[in-house]
């Protein structure tokens, strides 16, 4: 994808010359400011207003050096520069000058300006930092829609800002040209020259991204301008849990994304001493990763889910990129926790909390994981229980969402029939994001070994897509399972990757809507066995739904890459203690639309990704002396209908208590497995 800001047009010209010397130089910048840090030292001046200038050139001496002849470094359209691999303790002095297109000095120096580096690196953090040049050719589009293109590729730098736990800066410079790029990709000599022309150089930037009608589609991992690593595109998006507007372009957010992460790929292959960076195109690429011997297995979900999980892994690999890849950059920290205090170069950074305070609302969650935790958001620093359910975020498994962090076990399974019954215990109270303003959410769940079930009840009549990923902890693309229609995959490079294991998502969602008696898997069919029915009243709409154990295969592209022939299952494992990854979108009803993304859509959870629940044990309440031992236990009525139904599962939820219990009423029969004396028990009581 690609990136752009918001800065002001530029039109960039050449000197003039008069009688063949060159015009009277303009009035160079007024003010430099040098801030030191440790190693680095971030320059910033003022800006020279002139249609001639391109950029500038910095200068840097030692207090016993003269200035270079040539400069120390060259920037385009923009008035500041950080300064690396400097030492520590040492006194730098800078200048600068305005340049032109060629690279022609236009204006005088600068004052010149010392500063001398700290001595230690207290109350400062690292990050690694790639200079990016962001290019926009203006040609066919409005203010509007470069506005909103730019801070759709301002939300992607953050984008991986938060989900690289502020380890990667893409520090950006924005070149605004008038007119249609006059060429369709990277490698045009024509827009190559015409870079050139407004002072690109060589050398000079580690990514690039060009925005521009008439591109040629989407594409990342160009190699230009002697070591640039370049990506291009506007028109490629997946859903964004935000709206177009004419300030957000919310399409771009995604093609910079997917694209520039490219551009990272081929850096990576550039040089020999950097840990891989893998493929975000998972569905294809994700065999090779794990396959072989390679050994990678990571929870990736599809498109900002997979990249997150990835830039999460890479963690600090980020600074072992050598040169000519190796710029970063030093910010204040106060309480050392990797989360800048403030700083402007920063896509987010601690403002508005105190200094020195690692978590700072004391809930357990330290700042720079309240920031980071999510792909598209943040939990609150200042606010120990984010989602308002009784716990602290760092002690809630979902900090960001009011929702049950586990599924409750049905004793009595839900009578499908559009009201809902006391028993419906509640999962959720309302979503992380609509496109339906005023819209009401209330959602219940429950499990049994057949079965699970979920009611709905809302402001409006609703189509529900509900996507479950079987094996969680294994990621979308990845199963410790094969589904009984799953078939060996014909691309891998292992004799034991299947397609379709136990996810069920992506275009196989599992669908149903208000009115509906049925409950599909999109793209396969009706789940046999599934039930639905809904009801209106006060002002609700209430839906209840069963969802069978066995189900028609899900998504395509899961794989099961642990070697030996892949269990076989015929649809979810239910149980106790399981966990399943669930995430679900709602619509309005339109007609017969069964879109998870259409119209105005809600979100429970951010897209693109699972949130992990898990199965709960029956519930325990006091019975009195099952066993006839003269003692009181406490036991579950769930439990032993558990034990009725599914003796393993019961071991598994109750290892220290006894199956076979005695035989109360003498028939013969053990009590937990006859149902006259466990009924007669109960009514006794």
């Amino acid at each position: 994808m690609k990136a752009f800001s918001t800065a002001g047009l530029l039109l960039i010209g050449f000197s003039l010359l008069v009688c063949g010397q060159a015009a009277a130089q303009l009035p160079g910048p007024t003010t430099v400011i040098a801030t030191p840090y440790y190693s680095t030292a971030d320059v910033r001046w003022s800006v020279v207003n002139d249609s001639s200038v391109a950029g500038y050139a910095l200068y840097r001496r030692t207090a016993s050096g003269s200035y270079p002849s040539t400069p120390t470094r060259r920037v385009l359209v923009r008035n500041d520069y950080t300064d690396y691999n400097l030492t520590p303790g040492q006194t730098y002095y800078y200048k600068v000058v305005a340049i032109d297109g060629s690279g022609a000095e236009v204006s005088t120096y600068s004052p010149e300006v010392a500063t001398t580096l700290l001595t230690s690196v207290d109350g400062l953090s690292v990050h690694k930092s790639l200079e990016t040049i962001v290019v926009v050719y203006k040609g066919g589009f409005t203010d509007d829609e470069v506005t909103a293109m730019v801070n759709g590729v301002k939300e992607g730098i953050k984008f991986y800002w938060r989900t690289t736990s502020c380890n990667l800066l893409m520090d950006a410079t924005w070149l605004y040209i008038d007119g249609y790029p006059p060429g369709d990709s990277w490698y045009s000599s024509a827009l190559q020259n015409d870079l050139r022309a407004r002072g690109l150089q060589d050398g000079q930037y580690d990514l690039g991204y060009l925005i521009g009608n008439n591109l040629a589609g989407c594409y990342g991992g160009y190699y230009v301008f002697g070591g640039m690593c370049a990506s291009l595109g506007t028109i490629c998006g997946v859903p964004y849990p935000a709206a177009n507007t004419s300030q957000l372009n919310t399409t771009i957010i995604w093609t910079y994304t997917h694209e520039i992460h490219h551009a990272l790929e081929l850096m990576e292959n550039l040089t020999s001493t950097t840990p891989e960076v893998l493929t975000c195109h998972f569905s294809d690429g994700y065999p090779s990763n794990i396959g072989a011997g390679v050994g990678w297995s990571l929870p990736l979900g599809p498109h900002f889910g997979g990249i997150a999980e990835l830039n999460r892994d890479y963690g600090t690999d980020w600074f072992t990129f050598p040169s000519p890849y190796d710029s970063y950059v030093e910010m204040f920290d106060a309480d050392g926790d990797g989360f800048p205090t403030r700083d402007r170069r920063a896509p987010a950074s601690e403002y508005g909390t105190p200094a020195g305070l690692a978590d700072t609302d004391s809930d357990g969650l330290d700042d720079l994981a309240e920031f980071s935790a999510y792909y598209f958001t943040s939990t609150t620093p200042t606010n120990a229980d984010t989602d308002g359910d009784g716990l602290l975020d760092g002690e809630d498994a979902h900090p960001l969402y009011d929702v049950r962090d586990s599924i409750p076990y049905a004793a009595n399974p839900p009578i499908i029939d559009g009201t809902l019954e006391p028993g419906w215990q509640q999962f959720s109270d309302g979503y992380y994001y609509t496109q339906t303003p005023g819209l009401t959410l209330r959602t219940y769940s429950a499990w049994d070994p057949n079965a699970v079930y979920m009611a709905f009840e809302s402001s409006s009549r609703l189509r529900f897509m509900i996507s479950i990923d079987g094996s969680p902890a294994m990621g979308r693309w990845e199963s410790d399972v094969r589904h009984v229609d799953g078939a060996l995959a014909t691309t891998n490079n292992s004799d034991d990757v299947y397609n379709i294991g136990d996810v069920w998502a992506d275009g196989y969602y599992i669908y149903t809507y208000y009115g509906a008696s049925s409950v599909s898997v999109h793209g396969r069919g009706t789940i046999a066995g599934s039930a639905a029915a809904s009801s209106e009243g006060d002002g609700l709409y209430r839906t209840e739904i069963r969802i069978p154990r066995v189900m028609p295969g899900g998504a395509t592209h899961v794989w099961y890459p642990t070697g030996g022939a892949a269990p076989v299952v015929d649809g979810l494992r239910l149980d106790v203690g399981r966990e399943i990854g669930l995430n679900m979108t709602v619509a309005p009803i339109a007609g017969s639309d069964d879109n998870e993304y259409s119209g105005s859509w809600t979100g429970l959870f951010e897209t693109h990704g699972f949130e992990v629940f898990t199965l709960e044990a029956p519930q325990a309440f006091e019975l009195g002396d099952m066993n006839c031992d003269g003692g009181t236990d406490v036991f579950d009525i769930d439990a032993f209908v558990l034990a009725i139904i599914d003796p393993t599962s019961y071991a598994a939820a109750y290892p220290d208590c006894d199956v076979n219990l005695a035989d109360c009423n003498e028939d013969g029969t053990p009590d937990v497995f006859d149902i006259d004396a466990f009924v007669a028990r109960i009514t006794s009581k």
